[in-house]
């Protein structure tokens, strides 16, 4: 599995092949107690992102799904069934056929809290996701 995860003071950006985000579902959807997950840390720069995290925690608890950071780790909390969602969010993009067109990216998806949001948590940090060819 080869999932590369970026970070800002606001943001998390995590990025993986169709088959390293559906181990990484797979990972969230399972449940079954905490879990950590190392990551890959590119020799590149991570511009325009802070810098990589290297390790990505699932820790089941109870409420909605938060994801967080505290130095390098990415942290992801949240009921077995709130995670399930976040799990088949991801899944669901690793799933669907490539739609790169020059000039249309649509191979991400967004993942942010707003005020009434079913699943995360508020405070939870904005997580995008791409799915690289």
């Amino acid at each position: 599995m080869k999932i590369v995860a970026k970070y800002d003071a606001l943001s998390v950006a995590i990025e993986g092949s169709a088959e390293s985000l559906l181990h990484l579902s797979h990972e969230i959807q399972e449940g079954t107690g905490r879990k950590v997950l190392v990551l890959t840390v590119p020799q590149v720069p991570p511009s325009p992102y802070l810098g990589y995290a290297r390790s990505l925690t699932i820790h089941p608890d109870d409420g909605n799904v938060c994801v967080s950071r505290q130095g390098e780790e990415i942290l992801i909390s949240g009921s077995s069934q709130k995670l399930a969602i976040l799990a088949s969010n991801i899944s669901g993009l690793a799933e669907q056929p490539d739609q790169r067109r020059p000039g249309v990216y649509h191979n991400h998806l967004h993942i942010d809290y707003h005020p009434g949001h079913f699943y995360l948590k508020a405070g939870s940090l904005p997580l995008s996701v791409t799915r690289e060819s």
